[in-house]
């Protein structure tokens, strides 16, 4: 029972399953995706560990246990985990009162580690589609107000002036825009050259479904895929020359351009002593953590649904929440920030043709190697650079057709999404995706508290019913059939009854000026669309239904769902209305209530 119970939770076989088919060729296809998302991971490890306000290290601490950790334990085939950009300034805003590099990375492992156990417990109670509760207005207008915030926090690392000091440092800034249009252009080169790349090659039938269908299997050799690989390997060409610039024109020393500074392997120093962290500490960092987690989990989930749906797979959301808090565990014992996927290596990965997360085991390797061998080169680099790969890199996060398009929509979640991106931005990012998620869930509830309310007719010569204000629909004096789309609860019940109290009136004041026998006897409520009916509600409408019997006006019911009646009827609620009061649908009512009236009017003749 007990082996059952986690089987179901965590599968620690998933990367040794993918490889039991596992060919040559693959291998030949992982080592080629491993090497090319390693030369996209060493500047990104160091930009994103300086947004975070963390030594350069930390950065590539967070590139070597944790991916491993998800390697082996996680769902998606080429999803690439480690330090991404959101995450990474949402540490540094935990961080913003910590001094010193030693207090920072305490804090920063200390985060990592509440991560991690964030991210367990919510597995563990298989919590992973609690994130469909968060709407998409507030997901990307909070990721669009976090790009522009990270975006203006590398303006003094770009251009070389301090923060409150507006004189930018011109070589500095040469670096940095240079970088910056380079990084740009080249991958604006290679978007316009794949556009016209060369014809696609049909993949043979056995290729494996993580590589795109215009590239032959083995390796990559067309044209729009090397194209594509140069645009995403711009971000290292960028850093690279820029570097050799520093170097060549001692950059550094000379002219007082910022590098890097000095940078120890990658390999973790101190592994594992960051795991019993300071208690007060923990009680600090456990808000800030809980929002980390958050969005670490949101970006990765849609990352690996994205790529998991393009070939044709599915993703465990709870083993997922089990793989990412194992990464962030690891993370935690190598002294560095939270990880989550990161999106253009991802991307990378997927592109390069990886099948599956071996691709990571060889990242993680020459990312080892490089570091050991190059460690001079990386100290010299210009966080000008850096800051160019960040922000070429977060500014694609800013969506500017979104709200346009929301607007047309619904203009309402339009105003969500700029609210939610403007806080965030502007105010503070832990109080704009605060203010987001409360916005998330309450606006289900104010859309509630007035559902849509119609008038219906039947249609001549149908037995269906619509709404009168949309369709030529007939009508009957003496009834009245409404219509609630949405559940009934204690935030509408006022406003149903209100607007059937209205609408009676508006019919009884036509009928004082109507000719005699036109008086309205019925109000049918089509309960087709009421899925539920609260306690509040239901004594709501059983008011109602006595405010209407004064005046000689009964109150129906038809078409109530299966699980709305039962509860009504366990409850007595049915049986106290009386019977045939529950028709089993509108056009049955209005029959029998056709029929009922005129026998009473036959009755009446008779007398």
């Amino acid at each position: 029972r007990h082996l059952h119970y986690w089987r179901g939770r965590i599968d620690p076989m998933s990367l040794f399953t993918h490889l039991r088919s596992y060919t040559r060729r693959d291998a030949w296809s992982d080592a080629i995706a491993g090497a090319l998302t390693a030369a996209v991971l060493i500047p990104q490890a160091l930009a994103f560990a300086a947004l975070a306000g963390l030594p350069p290290q930390a950065g590539l601490y967070a590139s070597v246990l944790p991916p491993l950790a998800y390697a082996l334990l996680g769902g998606s085939r080429v999803m690439a985990v480690g330090p991404v950009s959101v995450a990474a300034l949402m540490v540094a805003s935990a961080l913003g009162g910590v001094a010193g590099d030693a207090m920072r990375i305490e804090a920063a492992a200390t985060l990592a580690l509440l991560v991690a156990g964030f991210f367990v417990l919510a597995g563990l109670l298989r919590a992973g589609t609690l994130i469909n509760f968060i709407s998409g207005p507030v997901l990307h207008g909070f990721t669009s107000g976090a790009a522009v915030l990270i975006v203006v926090s590398q303006l003094p690392a770009l251009l070389g002036f301090s923060r409150g000091e507006w004189t930018i440092a011109p070589l500095t800034a040469a670096l940095g825009v240079g970088s910056l249009a380079l990084l740009v252009g080249l991958q604006m080169l290679a978007a316009r050259w794949g556009m016209r790349g060369s014809a696609p090659t049909s993949a043979p039938i056995s290729a494996p479904t993580s590589v795109p269908a215009s590239v032959p299997a083995g390796v990559p050799t067309s044209a729009p895929l090397a194209i594509t690989l140069l645009g995403r390997a711009a971000p290292l060409l960028a850093v690279l020359l820029a570097t050799w610039a520093v170097v060549l024109w001692n950059l550094d020393t000379s002219s007082g351009v910022a590098v890097t500074g000095a940078v120890t392997s990658a390999w973790p120093a101190g592994l594992g002593t960051h795991l019993m962290p300071d208690w007060q500490r923990v009680r600090e960092a456990a808000p800030a953590a809980a929002l980390i987690a958050l969005i670490a989990y949101v970006e990765s989930a849609a990352i690996a649904k994205l790529f998991a749906a393009r070939d044709g797979e599915t993703v465990n959301a709870n083993r997922e929440l089990l793989a990412l808090g194992a990464a962030n565990l690891a993370a935690a014992a190598s002294a560095t920030m939270p990880v989550a996927g990161g999106f253009s290596r991802t991307a990378v990965n997927a592109e390069a043709g990886a099948r599956t997360q071996l691709a990571t085991i060889v990242t993680v390797i020459l990312l080892l190697v490089a570091t050991a061998l190059l460690a001079g080169v990386i100290a010299r680099m210009p966080r000008a650079a850096l800051a160019a790969v960040i922000i070429a890199g977060v500014v694609k996060l800013i969506d500017w057709r979104e709200p346009l398009r929301l607007w047309r929509y619904d203009r309402a979640e339009a105003s969500v999404f700029m609210l939610t991106a403007v806080l965030t931005a502007a105010v503070d990012i832990e109080f704009g995706l605060l203010a987001g998620l409360a916005l998330s869930l309450l606006w289900p509830v104010w859309l509630a508290r007035a559902p849509h309310i119609a008038e219906l007719g039947r249609i001549p010569g149908s037995n269906h019913y619509r709404n009168i204000a949309r369709h030529p629909a007939e009508s009957w004096p003496d009834l009245l059939l409404v219509r609630v789309d949405g559940a009934l609860s204690a935030a509408n019940a006022a406003h149903v009854t209100a607007w059937v109290t209205r609408a009676v009136a508006a019919r009884r004041e036509v009928e004082s000026k109507a000719a005699a026998g036109s008086a309205l006897r019925h109000v049918v409520m089509d309960g087709g669309g009421v899925h539920a009916i609260d306690a509040t509600a239901l004594d709501a409408m059983e008011q109602l239904g006595r405010e209407l019997a004064r005046h000689t006006i009964g109150l129906h019911w038809a078409e109530l769902r299966g699980p709305v009646t039962d509860r009504l009827a366990r409850a007595g609620q049915l049986q106290r209305r009386g019977p045939g009061q529950n028709f089993l649908n509108v056009d049955v009512a209005v029959r029998a209530l056709a029929a009922a009236a005129d026998s009473q009017d036959s009755e009446r003749s008779g007398i």
